[in-house]
């Protein structure tokens, strides 16, 4: 089953937690207007520990490399053994990684306040093969996830990021990359206004 946590900023405050099921699909929306971070993780967390199934894995767009640093780091802090798999939006796989794996050791450094964690090998893993030509330049396989996301499940997907994550996600799944019957976890990073700036002019 494929689940999405759609981030937006949309959401009345007093409406920050929306869950909404559709066919064999769950969808979790959250709002990113909280009152503290410290209220924002506990409830996080207990949304996630209490609704939530142990995910076979996290799937996030990889592009400047803070969300996807900052789910590596959580879960290495959680001990958490869902595997995140980083959808390039720019960078070639060993730089990314790299870049990735830097950020999640600091973070989790500054947080922890020392090396009681540390990232496995295989904590940080990134696919680049849906980059396409370049970063923000549209490929095909982001135009159907696009389209394929808006029409069947009433998502909308930014061309940049979640777009090209998607692709990812669909190709993963149609080639057999999940094995079957395995939960995975999409994350929706918002920036769906940015649809109109690729709109063609008529």
């Amino acid at each position: 089953m494929i689940y999405f946590l759609v981030l937006t900023s949309l959401l009345p405050r007093n409406d920050s937690n929306f869950r909404c099921n559709h066919s064999d699909r769950k969808f979790f929306v959250r709002s990113a207007t909280f009152d503290t971070t410290q209220r924002t993780i506990r409830s996080q967390h207990q949304q996630f520990t209490e609704q939530l199934p142990e995910f076979d894995a996290f799937v996030t767009a990889s592009g400047s490399g803070g969300t996807h640093a900052g789910i590596v780091a959580g879960m290495a802090a959680l001990r958490h053994p869902t595997k995140v798999i980083g959808i390039s939006t720019r960078q070639p796989k060993a730089f990314q990684e790299k870049h990735i794996r830097d950020l999640a050791e600091k973070t989790l450094n500054r947080v922890i306040g020392d090396d009681s964690v540390k990232l496995k090998e295989d904590s940080v893993y990134v696919k680049d093969e849906y980059v396409g030509e370049g970063y923000s330049l549209p490929t095909d396989g982001m135009k159907e996830a696009v389209t394929l996301f808006a029409r069947t499940e009433g998502i909308l997907l930014d061309p940049v990021y979640s777009g090209k994550a998607a692709a990812g996600l669909i190709d993963m799944a149609r080639t057999g990359s999940f094995e079957k019957g395995s939960d995975i976890l999409f994350l929706h990073t918002g920036g769906a206004p940015s649809l109109y700036h690729y709109q063609p002019l008529n």
